[in-house]
């Protein structure tokens, strides 16, 4: 028998539904429930940033090409290659499907753009309105949300003399599903992804013609960004008085600005989020996208400009890309990005709770365990627990309101049998945790090592529900990162609870 055939709830980064986060040991009963009640980001596993909200199944035909021309009418200007279609002459060619486009829903539609001779314009329309028009100026990977307009068809054209093919087109409807569960690779590896509120005081996060050019800036778009979309723009100077972009906003005297930024070739320094009390905003870019960060504490009038880019600096670059600018008062750390359209918009918190119930617990001894991080070195009080529903029957870890503090507790009746806090290096890092609770046996590990033995208590009554906060569900919520939670109805032998917890 492996350790985990123990387990009685296994959680990690896998299944999940609107609302639902489903434990992958357990039952339903070990499912936890989700709820945000918002549209929120995360970056996939091909480290793509992606709205989490639920898509349908494939709605265009053959949008691979695989069967030819099957379900495409092609003028003559368009020929069918290997598993693309290819235009290429100077008329104005048509690669079409008829399609339904539904008032009232969103579509999201994909396409690569391959094999091109020269700059090339093509636009797509729907049949009722055009859908995008764009200047082809490398390969490259399309993604266009698009509200139904009641069109019938789904149209390609080009529009000026070249070649060009276009590949893997494809048509899905977003669901406005808000309470998806977040499975985040920020880091490379899944994890849950769990947020406290914040709000993007950007109005125009992606279009930066509706921000304030400098006369010696020049603004270009339609360049591949971290989305996949061709939404970013690229940013150059022209001359020496006034090289920048901003927007004014109503930030307080502190603030978290970010942006995302990449140079168009090579590496070279730039300086980004810009405001005179900043010293630490010359950031070294290179051709992969990076976001920038910085905290600032404002004069007592407030900050109120956001440069996303200003070449006064003492940076070598002339031109880069820009994507993606993120402005919250809400905390002193860069969150998830939140995409705006002009207006200002706010991610809502994620909450976790409620898995297990009292027939899969045991009172009189077992484990929990986690692998977690913070998202930040936290100012308040965060809980991982299981519980009877209260805080007077607990096991728990606690992440404290001081730096890099973190507490394993046990409550019996409201009394502590087990209490010890330690400080940890970082509190952002992930770490292995686990509790065994027994009576007069209780013993803390982190990481591998025995941190705390206590031989002196009694265990908690009514066990009922797993947490991501108190045990009442509602306070204390932790906001953080999560790659497993673990629960065992039996305690484990010391050589067990080192195997468990080693990173």
């Amino acid at each position: 028998m492996s350790l985990l055939d123990k387990a009685t709830i296994i959680t990690t980064p896998t299944a999940h539904s609107d609302g639902v986060l489903h434990s992958i040991k357990g039952g339903s009963v070990a499912d936890f429930d989700v709820v945000r009640g918002s549209a929120a980001t995360r970056v996939n596993a091909e480290g793509l940033i992606e709205d989490v909200r639920i898509l349908s199944g494939e709605l265009v035909t053959n949008g691979d090409f695989a069967n030819g021309s099957t379900g495409w009418t092609l003028s003559s200007q368009f020929s069918i290659g290997t598993n693309n279609a290819i235009y290429d002459n100077s008329a104005s060619g048509t690669l079409i499907q008829n399609f339904n486009w539904q008032f009232g829903k969103k579509y999201k539609i994909t396409f690569d753009i391959g094999d091109f001779a020269t700059n090339h314009r093509f636009d797509i329309y729907s049949g009722a309105s055009f859908i995008r028009t764009s200047t082809i100026e490398s390969k490259t990977s399309y993604t266009i949300y698009f509200n139904g307009d009641g069109g019938t068809i789904l149209r390609f054209r080009g529009l000026t003399a070249g070649s060009f093919s276009v590949e893997n087109i494809s048509v899905k409807e977003v669901t406005e599903d808000t309470d998806i569960p977040r499975i985040d690779y920020t880091d490379g590896t899944a994890s849950i992804l769990l947020e406290p509120q914040t709000t993007n005081l950007i109005t125009h996060s992606e279009d930066f013609s509706q921000w304030t050019a400098g006369s010696d800036l020049a603004l270009s778009n339609n360049f591949l960004a971290p989305d996949g979309t061709s939404t970013a723009y690229k940013v150059s100077r022209t001359g020496a008085a006034t090289p920048y972009l901003t927007e004014n906003i109503g930030l307080t005297s502190t603030t978290t600005r970010s942006i995302y930024a990449r140079t168009i070739s090579g590496t070279g320094t730039a300086t980004l989020l810009n405001h005179n009390s900043n010293t630490n905003n010359i950031f070294t870019l290179t051709e992969q996208w990076q976001r920038f960060e910085i905290n600032s504490t404002a004069s007592s009038s407030g900050l109120t400009t956001f440069y996303a880019a200003d070449f006064r600096g003492s940076g070598t670059l002339t031109e880069y890309l820009i994507w993606g600018a993120n402005a919250t008062n809400d905390q002193d750390y860069a969150t998830s990005y939140i995409p705006t359209s002009g207006v200002i918009a706010t991610r809502l918190a994620d909450s976790v709770t409620g898995a297990g119930d009292a027939t899969t617990f045991n009172d009189s001894e077992g484990v929990l365990y986690a692998e977690i991080a913070s998202l930040a070195d936290t100012t308040s009080f965060e809980v991982v627990s299981l519980s009877d529903g209260s805080t007077s029957d607990i096991v728990g870890f606690v992440y404290r309101n001081t730096t890099n503090e973190f507490t394993a507790v046990v409550k019996s009746g409201g009394s502590t049998s087990m209490s010890k806090t330690i400080t940890l290096a970082d509190a952002t890092d992930f770490m292995k945790v686990a509790i065994s609770y027994k009576l007069n046996e209780f013993k803390f590990y982190v990481n591998g090592v025995l941190e705390f033995t206590d031989t002196l208590g009694n265990t908690p009554i009514g066990l009922n529900t797993l947490q991501l906060s108190d045990g009442n569900g509602t306070s204390n919520k932790f906001t953080g990162k999560v790659k497993s939670i673990i629960t065992f109805d039996t305690a484990l032998t010391d050589a067990e609870l080192e195997c468990l917890t080693t990173i």
